[in-house]
């Protein structure tokens, strides 16, 4: 799934700087991105025998931009990203369906020197 989401992040906004967890990343001074993925509940979604185990959770895309600098980039990069992953699905290459939701956006204040707008996209993650 991280692969998934990794590709079309990038396949959207191929010039961004982005983070991931516990990665090594060298921060830049302009505009970049913070991902993570937390998986929420999971439950048995159907009867009978074959059953699909769905998996709730949520992807956050935080946008950085240099405080005192303006929002414009900041709400393109955030609506691009809300966009590109709204109601997006996709099978994964281990059998899994992945749906992506509708996205909401909001304000992050400010981080170290940063503005912050958070991307917040509910997904589902079917397994049989």
């Amino acid at each position: 799934m991280r692969s998934y989401v990794a590709s079309t992040l990038a396949a959207a906004l191929p010039d961004t700087p982005t983070h991931w967890a516990n990665q090594l990343f060298a921060q830049p001074d302009g505009l970049f991105l913070s991902v993570s993925m937390n998986d929420g509940e999971s439950l048995r979604a159907n009867l009978g025998a074959q059953f699909t185990v769905r998996h709730v959770g949520r992807l956050e895309v935080t946008v950085f931009v240099p405080q005192d600098t303006g929002t414009r980039a900041l709400y393109l990069a955030g609506e691009t990203v809300g966009r590109t992953f709204q109601e997006l699905g996709a099978n994964l290459p281990d059998s899994a369906r992945l749906l992506f939701r509708t996205p909401s956006y909001s304000d992050g204040g400010t981080v170290g020197g940063f503005y912050t707008l958070v991307v917040r996209i509910p997904y589902l993650r079917d397994e049989r």
